[in-house]
């Protein structure tokens, strides 16, 4: 069988000390693996950055969710203190006598009342009987009007002070309007009587102090981010450039440390190759051109020794393509496929080997390989 690629001749060239450059021929596992990763320093400095921003966005989304939350609950703090002094202070005091059929108390109350409406600070005011009937309104049209109790109703008949955020009120009123308005009941008690003292007011109050707790929180949270974004950024970029270098040297290192791995291997390879094999082949065939010189009984002894020396070499031989196997077009290519075949000799198969030079390839091209072994033909 004919192997292309390899010369039969030693003159040839291709000796491991031949003065050619050594193709790489095997990288470690760290290095392919930092190689085919792509995260270097300059990576991990816009991740750096890019988790930076990502952080002020969350904060500043946080900051504006928690001065909304913040901004309600003082809303509704404010007006359930608001609500009880209106019925304390100005409706309570009235409230007696009005129920009392009192007009004159009826009228001062309903002036009262319009005041407060008109400077915008309330929208309207319910006194309402434990049945769920409207007593009193600042709104004439709808008092006697009744509707099922409410659980908020019961509770500030009770005692009990709530105030939530509603789209409409429970009632129609004069000048509700569409806006959401904040509900707040708080008890009140008219001679022995409990009733329950609902206010609405403007659910605007609400978007100004969110608004103005986002102008008074945002600018120290963010401006807190970036002044520490700032101090750590110089840090950030020395460490990538710190990162950058020691990466270049251990890639530097490696590099030389596999070129002088690869001289020693290729060095002794070569010695092999120029000391002992042709030696021990010379041997050989010395001892065979002696046999047929000694006596017939000497002879086995004889055979055994050039089985010993041929043995030698072949052992010599694998021992140098291991430390450095030859390339397509290297002199102990066909050497190697004979120490090949050695298995089937001994199995009384005699096979042959011949190995020829590759064809020149023309300037600026090279063979282009598929991955896969190619079956040799025979010649």
């Amino acid at each position: 069988m004919g192997i292309p690629g390899a010369e039969t001749s030693p003159s040839s060239g291709g000796d491991p000390e031949d003065g050619a450059p050594a193709p790489a021929r095997w990288r470690p596992r760290s290095a392919r693996r930092r190689a085919g990763s792509g995260w270097g320093p300059r990576k991990a400095l816009v991740a750096f950055l890019l988790a930076a921003l990502v952080g002020l966005v969350l904060v500043a989304a946080g900051t504006a969710f928690i001065a909304n939350r913040v901004a309600r609950a003082n809303a509704l703090a404010d007006a359930e203190v608001t609500a009880g002094r209106l019925s304390r202070y100005l409706i309570g005091p009235l409230m007696g006598d009005v129920l009392a059929g009192d007009l004159e108390r009826r009228d001062e109350l309903q002036r009262r009342a319009e005041n407060r409406l008109e400077d915008g600070s309330i929208k309207a005011v319910f006194v309402w009987s434990r049945s769920g009937e409207v007593l009193w309104c600042t709104d004439p049209s709808v008092v006697g009007e009744s509707i099922p109790p409410t659980p908020e109703l019961l509770g500030a008949v009770h005692g009990i002070v709530s105030s939530e955020l509603e789209d409409r009120a429970e009632i129609p009123f004069a000048g509700e309007g569409s806006q959401p308005l904040v509900e707040v009941y708080v008890p009140m008690r008219v001679g022995d009587r409990d009733l329950a003292f609902e206010t609405y007011f403007y659910a605007a109050n609400i978007d100004r102090n969110a608004a103005a707790l986002r102008s008074q929180i945002l600018p120290l949270a963010l401006g807190a981010l970036l002044l520490l974004e700032l101090v750590q950024l110089p840090v950030a970029i020395s460490l990538a450039r710190r990162g950058r270098r020691h990466d270049t040297e251990h890639a530097e290192l490696m590099a030389s440390g596999l070129a002088a791995s690869e001289r020693e291997r290729q060095a002794i390879a070569a010695d092999i190759h120029r000391g002992p094999i042709p030696h021990l082949a010379g041997i050989s065939k010395g001892l065979d051109s002696l046999r047929n010189q000694v006596p017939p009984d000497r002879r086995p002894l004889v055979d055994r020794l050039i089985v010993a020396v041929t043995s030698a070499g072949r052992s010599l031989r694998r021992l140098m393509v291991d430390l450095y196997p030859p390339g397509p077009g290297g002199p102990d290519l066909a050497a190697a496929l004979t120490d090949l075949t050695v298995p089937l000799q001994e199995a009384g198969i005699e096979p042959t080997v011949r190995a020829v030079p590759l064809p020149k390839l023309p300037l600026g091209r090279r063979p282009r390989s598929t991955g896969r072994p190619r079956r040799p033909s025979p010649m």
